[in-house]
């Protein structure tokens, strides 16, 4: 099996995998995707931009402040600097 078999067997697959991650470890895992997707474009891009999305909605239900600083730095041509993790 070829990483790109690997790949579309994620794709395909529907289950889905709880992540035993807390509020905080969550915030910090959105913030770094959203630096990354400044590069990353195309259809990976998009993918990625989703998760953000999913993620940002998962804070939110818990901690609805967290929830609208990290849709702060969703916004398009929001510049994260170094003041956006501390």
């Amino acid at each position: 099996m070829n990483n790109n078999d690997i790949l579309q067997s994620l794709i395909n697959h529907d289950s889905k995998i709880t992540l035993s991650l807390s509020a905080f470890e969550v915030f910090v895992l959105v913030a770094y995707l959203q630096t990354a997707q400044h590069w990353i474009r195309g259809e990976s891009g998009l993918m990625v931009q989703n998760l953000v999305t999913k993620l940002i909605n998962a804070v939110s239900q818990s901690i609805p402040e967290a929830g609208k600083l990290l849709e702060q730095g969703n916004q398009p041509g929001v510049k994260i600097t170094e003041e956006y993790f501390e």
